[in-house]
């Protein structure tokens, strides 16, 4: 049986506002001059666009992002990887923070579940209902935003999969609990996780740093991007992670009240 893994590129990337053009250019860039073959890139939230408040202000932006998804489909064919990442999503008159997982000839999508209240985002935003699970090569990826991180609860189902992935618009200010919680993440799921944040300033007067991460499924750093653009990869072991839930098989004993 050959092994199971998944090499993962996390792109840290400055957003540039309100400019989808000009950040799909940033993406082939950094993917035309990086040599390392990529399963999966992972991209931060809203990186078409930036983190946008008020979306309907902004619909005739909107109303074009099915083009650019298609775009990413070329992109992805063109450097055989597939791409994940959320984006400001216009659907029936109601807007979402979509997570899209695009491949040559697929498209998946997750929407937000927990929208940021503190500044509004319920408000504007429909949310999400359900948790899903992505497969890529056979391996189960789960999507989770943002604000997603601090609920637990979305990340320990009894559906299982093998990696945990989060995409993120996280401030300087609190970039101390993104490290901890995604450690903790791991730990709690024996799962490898993934955290991409954004880097630089929005039309928000928000700040972030990055610090973009990957940990092993017991909790060891394998990787922190610290606070500059740019695009490193990870490879998860899947195998690997499988021997070490079966030696310590802790989900087996968790009660489901």
């Amino acid at each position: 049986m050959h092994a199971r893994s998944l090499n993962v590129g996390l792109l840290q990337m400055d957003i540039h506002w309100m400019d989808p053009d000009k950040n799909i250019d940033v993406i082939k860039g950094h993917l035309s001059s990086y040599k390392e073959k990529i399963d999966l890139l992972v991209l931060p939230e809203m990186f078409l666009t930036g983190y946008i408040l008020k979306p309907k202000t902004t619909s005739s932006i909107l109303l074009k992002l099915d083009e650019k998804i298609k775009q990413l489909q070329e992109i992805a064919a063109q450097y055989q990887t597939a791409i994940i990442g959320s984006t400001s999503y216009m659907e029936n008159g109601n807007f979402y923070n979509r997570c899209v997982l695009v491949e040559e000839n697929k498209f998946s999508y997750y929407d937000k579940i927990h929208l940021y209240s503190p500044v509004g985002e319920n408000l504007e935003y429909m949310a999400g209902n359900k948790v899903v699970n992505f497969d890529l090569k056979g391996i189960q990826i789960r999507p989770l935003i943002c604000y997603d991180l601090r609920f637990p609860y979305l990340s320990m189902t009894e559906d299982t999969y093998d990696v945990l992935v989060y995409m993120a618009n996280w401030p300087i200010p609190r970039i101390g609990h993104w490290n901890t919680l995604l450690k903790a993440r791991a730990i709690e799921n024996q799962a490898y996780t993934i955290g991409v944040n954004r880097i630089g300033g929005d039309e928000n007067k928000i700040s972030y740093n990055g610090a973009s991460a990957a940990y092993q499924y017991d909790g060891h750093e394998m990787i922190n991007l610290l606070d500059s653009e740019t695009l490193q990869t990870v490879t998860l072991n899947i195998s690997e992670q499988d021997n070490y839930r079966i030696k310590l098989p802790f989900s087996k004993d968790r009660k489901w009240l």
